[in-house]
């Protein structure tokens, strides 16, 4: 299975250092994070324009400082929880920025907040999601002295937070492994038939513990080796699409576009800046209403409940 890639990958000109640490998870932990990273960017008088990829995972960004935006939307100082996005999302930088964040396995998050699987393609400050202790630890992390003191300090919150007894269904972490070994390049019937389920009975338990369908989960995995392919090989659009089992080069271009905002070829020579907001796949990630996130947390609550009497 190919090795997790960062999910913020580099969109301007080399001349402005990202300045990106990453930082493996404990073994206690390991089965609900995938990888903690750090972001450090030194003040140089100019914007600077990431791209953020799906990648079937969630995540916390502990923002500590400087202009973050990430899709049209700006974080200042505060701890929010990103849901699973399906599509990439422009990030912004200015000033002398820093962040802390956290990247969960598929399903992960879920033993932290259940709430967390109805957030596809949404954030939602963390503190409503009803974990405690949110600022305490924000301003133990804007306080910490180094990057290996801000592991610890976030997997203590982790730990004490963290539901132990919670397990992703057994099919689903099948599948994703299938998806994976894969590269996305296998169909949904498929998978579901290797776990001897109905294609309906994979995708509810997909919805249920990752809060997204097998489909998104196969076309990221696709298009993230499609990335690959194009940023550490020379090999055609064409030639790519037909090793990906893309039925063309015009679906390939399609499917691409969709999901990361550009052509196979823009992707590839992205070298040149790419203003914020140009992306081509809109504005999907979103803040959904305090009224709405407590709807949603109670409801599933409620589920919950339900499902335990």
């Amino acid at each position: 299975m190919r090795q997790l890639e960062p999910h913020i990958e580099r969109l301007a000109n080399a001349s402005y250092p990202l300045g990106l640490q990453w930082f493996p998870a404990a073994p206690l932990l390991r089965r609900f994070v995938c990888h903690y990273w750090l972001l450090r960017r030194a003040d140089n008088g100019r914007c600077q324009h990431e791209l953020l990829h799906p990648e079937n995972g969630s995540g916390i960004v502990f923002h500590l400082g400087g202009r973050l935006v990430i899709d049209g939307e700006s974080w200042q100082e505060t701890v929010v929880y990103t849901g699973s996005h399906t599509r990439t999302l422009p990030l912004e930088m200015s000033g002398e920025v820093q962040a802390f964040g956290v990247r969960f396995k598929p399903g992960g998050a879920a033993a932290l907040s259940g709430a967390v699987v109805e957030l596809k393609n949404q954030y939602a400050l963390l503190s409503e999601l009803g974990c405690g202790g949110v600022s305490a630890l924000h301003q133990q992390l804007a306080e910490a002295s180094s990057a290996q003191e801000m592991v610890v300090r976030v997997e203590s919150w982790l730990l004490r937070h963290l539901r132990s007894d919670y397990e992703l269904a057994s099919p689903v972490m099948e599948a994703l492994g299938f998806m994976a070994d894969a590269r996305g390049m296998v169909g949904i019937e498929s998978v579901a038939e290797q776990l001897s389920l109905g294609r309906r009975s994979l995708e509810r338990m997909f919805r249920n513990s990752l809060g997204i369908t097998p489909k998104e989960c196969t076309n990221a995995y696709r298009i993230g080796e499609a990335r690959h392919l194009l940023m550490s090989s020379t090999e055609s659009g064409a030639d790519i699409a037909n090793q990906l089992g893309y039925s063309d080069q015009a679906h390939f271009i399609r499917q691409f576009r969709q999901v990361v905002g550009l052509t196979p070829s823009q992707y590839r020579q992205r070298d040149r800046c790419q203003p914020s907001g140009e992306s081509e796949s809109g504005a999907v990630f979103r803040r959904p209403t305090t009224i709405a996130l407590a709807r949603l947390i109670r409801s599933h609550n409620e589920v919950s409940t339900t499902a335990d009497t």
